[in-house]
This record gives C-alpha cells, structure tokens and sequence, in this order.
C-alpha cells in the first residue's frame, strides 16, 4: 500500500507540472541533467544557496533524463541480488543486504526529484559551471557540498523554480527524510488492516523521528557494511535469513509488513531493508511508462 500512496502522488505531481515526455531526445545526454544547467537562469543568491527557474520543457527534460539513467541504475543494482543471493556462489547475505539498500537510496532520490525535493551533491566543477551560468556574480562563489533542491511553480506561467540550499545533513540521510517528508496521509481513508500495518512499518522504518523503534535504513546499512564485520560471517547469516527469503518475493515481503507483531530484532531490521526495496521497485517500475515509456 505505500507504493500506491507513493505512485498516486507522483502521477498528481506529473499533472500539476504538465509533464510531457520529450519526443525529440532520442538518448538522453548529461546535459539535460538537472546538474547540468546551463540552459536554465540562474542566480547565486549566497555561498550557500542558488536559485533555477526554467521552462516547464526544459524541466521535463532533466526529469525525463535523471530518471532514465537513475532506472538504469536501480535495475543493473537489483539484477546483481538474484545471482548473489545463489547458495552456490557462497557471497555473503550481507553483501546482498548492502545491494538492496543502494537500489532503495537511489529510488528514494529519484522519486524526491519527481516530487520537488532535489537531494544532490555538487562537487567544484559544478559550482564552477553554475557560477559561469549565473546572472549575477557573489562574492567567493559557489560552495561545493551536498543540497537539497526545492522545486516549486513559477509566478509566470510555464516557469518551475527551484532554490537550492546547502544541507549540513548528508546525502543518505536527507534521502529517507525527504521520502518520509513526502508520504500523504492517509486519514480518512478506509484501508483494511493489512493495508494500514504497511504503511504504518514502512514510515516508521524511513523515519528519523528518535521516537521510532526501527532504525532507518542509512542506520542499517551503517551497521551491516561497517560497525558489524562479523556480519560477514555466520551471525549475518543467521540474522538475514528472513532478508534472503523475501528480498527476491515481492508478495512474501508484502506479507511479512502486513504482520502487527513484528518487533524490530536483528533478522527483521535485516528484512526492513527488503521490504523498504520492494515498496520503492515497485513505485520506480509503475511510474516508468509516464515519465520514460
């Protein structure tokens, strides 16, 4: 059920921005990224903070373009888990567990770009480049770090503004808050108790509020690919033997959440991470046609 909240919320977005998919790219081209904006205006408005205004065609463009390679990226990730999830090829379960999650991080980033909160990392050339775009000139320029873009509509009509800020928040975890920051709510809505329990798992899991019992996925992966070496032995088999057996079972995983007694122990805050996957795959493959055919 979180991946339809989801998925209804981008396709609303979509109508908002009139979003059309771009007839005359043939290939998407990295300059047609949101990076890489040089056909955009743009205005240094601090060291720290710049502001985008572009067409609704050229956004479509960077849209269209981030999430063809960003799918690519998602799906050549998950294609990796069948073949190391083989008993025969003796790869340790963590390893699979840290390939779920990158599939996840990189979806949850996609689906914030289509929904208005851009969480990118701007190293010094991209400063350069947008400096050398800029209408205007700021004293000591443009510093590289991680931002978060927010995009909103213009006042005149058919302009998308997007003002982006430095974040002291590091990428990972800006990608899970802005996720949890753009779930709908559901109140009001009449959903069966299988329904409500995902939903309810899935925002506690993507959550940072310090009142959640779970820990968010950044946290897990942190713990399984470098606090826990010993995850990397029997005790990580052990403790992500339910993980193994849902993370390729879209329909097992589904069920797993729909569970109202879980409690957040080693093997089921492995499977968070599977069921986390699953829910944003799912979002990632249904919009696919609206926004890349």
């Amino acid at each position: 059920m979180p991946q339809i909240l989801l998925k209804n919320a981008i396709v609303k977005r979509l109508a908002e921005l009139d979003y059309q998919r771009p007839s005359h790219i043939e290939m998407p081209a990295a300059a047609h990224t949101i990076k890489s904006i040089g056909y955009a205006e743009v205005e240094i408005k601090s060291p720290h903070s710049f502001e985008v205004t572009m067409t609704y065609r050229q956004f479509s463009e960077c849209l269209y373009t981030d999430f063809y390679y960003g799918y690519e990226r998602i799906t050549t990730q998950n294609n990796c888990l069948p073949v190391l999830l083989k008993k025969e090829n003796n790869t340790p379960t963590a390893w699979s567990l840290v390939t779920a999650y990158y599939s996840a991080f990189f979806a949850a980033i996609e689906i914030g770009k289509i929904l208005g909160r851009l969480n990118t990392y701007l190293e010094r050339s991209h400063c350069y480049q947008i400096q050398g775009n800029s209408s205007n000139s700021f004293q000591g320029g443009l510093e590289a770090g991680n931002y978060l873009g927010a995009a909103r509509l213009g006042t005149h009509q058919g302009d998308v503004i997007i003002r982006f800020n430095s974040s002291g928040e590091r990428p990972h975890q800006m990608a899970w808050k802005n996720l949890s920051d753009m779930i709908p709510n559901t109140e009001g809505k009449i959903l069966s108790s299988a329904r409500q329990q995902q939903i309810k798992l899935f925002k506690e899991i993507i959550s940072n509020d310090s009142k959640s019992r779970w820990p968010t996925p950044s946290e897990v992966r942190n713990q399984w690919n470098y606090t826990n070496a010993n995850y990397y032995g029997s005790l990580g088999e052990e403790y992500a033997s339910v993980f193994a057996k849902h993370a390729l079972y879209k329909n097992g995983c589904y069920s797993w959440a729909a569970n109202k007694r879980l409690s957040p122990n080693e093997q089921n805050i492995a499977t968070s991470i599977a069921f986390v996957n699953t829910v944003l795959l799912d979002v990632i493959d249904n919009i696919k046609p609206k926004i890349i055919g």
